[in-house]
């Protein structure tokens, strides 16, 4: 009985064993795999990485291996991400520049790629550009911004200033940090004072954020409102849905100037907008009769709602001539 088991534990233990050599012994290949390479900033703060100009670069594999890494690979449910690291691959020099390694080269030293275990047969692209460029580290003015990217007036930032790496030929007027303060964010900065992180730019829609939180809150204004007049006011226009793209806006009487009053912070984010009034279009102004109708005033939500800006007293709002002319 006892050898009768042994026979039989013997047979699964060389059945798992031709399993296993079967496995490694037959590889299979896997084409067109798609992966990522993106920069890891991970300890690097005083170089700016881009790759093809932006802060990754896509690729495509033709991989070999045994079949279960190939499966195990197939499984992920998101394409694999290989992490570029400045300090840790020798793929480019420690000098800035521009350099164009073999993806092969930044592949082999990713730790993401040598835990598939698989090998790389071909890729495309054959190179990628990589762009090392020096950073300095300077004292930045901490700016709160809407999501408008409009100046929030009363903000008040502790510590104002903070020191980040940023690119040595930028300007004086451009050493700024951002908050960017939501509408909830700004409700609850105007009640108690909160933290956030502020952050720098440096190359379109790649950001880099401070270390350290800064603390915010939005002070009550208590300052003088004083009048102030805006000639050749920029207009925007709001079409119902079913119009929008279809008429052209042909003014016949515009509005020369208006006053208003606010504080000085409101004036400046008000001046700045895109448009100051608004003129709402209806759906029976498509007749194509002249119309003559009153604008709406475009003050910044956040100033009008704290009182800094608001229509002056007594004065009507401007009204505006026009009619509607369909494009061809």
């Amino acid at each position: 009985m006892l050898s009768r088991i042994r026979k039989f534990l013997l047979i699964i233990l060389l059945t798992l064993l031709i399993w296993v050599w079967a496995d490694i012994s037959s590889d299979v290949t896997l084409e067109n795999e798609s992966a990522t390479i993106s920069v890891d900033r991970g300890g690097v703060r005083d170089v700016w990485v881009s790759i093809n100009e932006s802060d990754h670069a896509s690729i495509v594999m033709d991989l070999t291996g045994p079949n279960s890494k190939v499966q195990k690979l197939q499984l992920r449910n998101e394409s694999l991400d290989i992490k570029f690291n400045p300090l840790t691959s020798n793929a480019v020099g420690s000098e800035p520049g521009v350099y164009t390694p073999p993806v092969e080269t930044i592949l082999r030293q990713s730790p993401e790629f040598m835990e598939l275990g698989l090998t790389l047969e071909a890729c495309e692209p054959v190179t990628v550009s990589i762009k090392v460029e020096n950073l300095v580290k300077k004292q930045l003015k901490v700016v709160c911004i809407n999501e408008n990217d409009v100046i929030v007036p009363n903000a008040s930032v502790k510590p104002a200033l903070i020191y980040m790496y940023v690119f040595d030929d930028w300007p004086e007027d451009k050493l700024k940090a951002y908050i960017k303060l939501t509408n909830p964010q700004q409700q609850k900065a105007s009640r108690e004072e909160i933290t956030l992180m502020p952050y720098v730019e440096l190359s379109p829609k790649r950001y880099v954020y401070h270390q350290e939180p800064v603390y915010v809150s939005i002070e009550s204004s208590q300052e003088i409102k004083t009048a102030d007049i805006i000639s050749g006011p920029r207009i925007g226009y709001t079409f119902p849905a079913d119009m929008a793209g279809k008429y052209e806006v042909q003014v016949e009487e515009n509005v020369r100037d208006f006053q208003y009053m606010a504080t000085e912070e409101a004036k400046e984010i008000f001046r700045q907008q895109p448009y100051h009034l608004l003129l709402e279009i209806k759906n029976t102004d498509a007749q194509g009769e002249p119309v003559t109708r009153q604008l709406k005033y475009n003050f910044p939500p956040q100033a009008y709602s704290q009182g800094q800006i608001g229509p002056r007293e007594n004065q009507s709002v401007p009204s505006i001539k026009f009619r509607l002319i369909p494009y061809q």
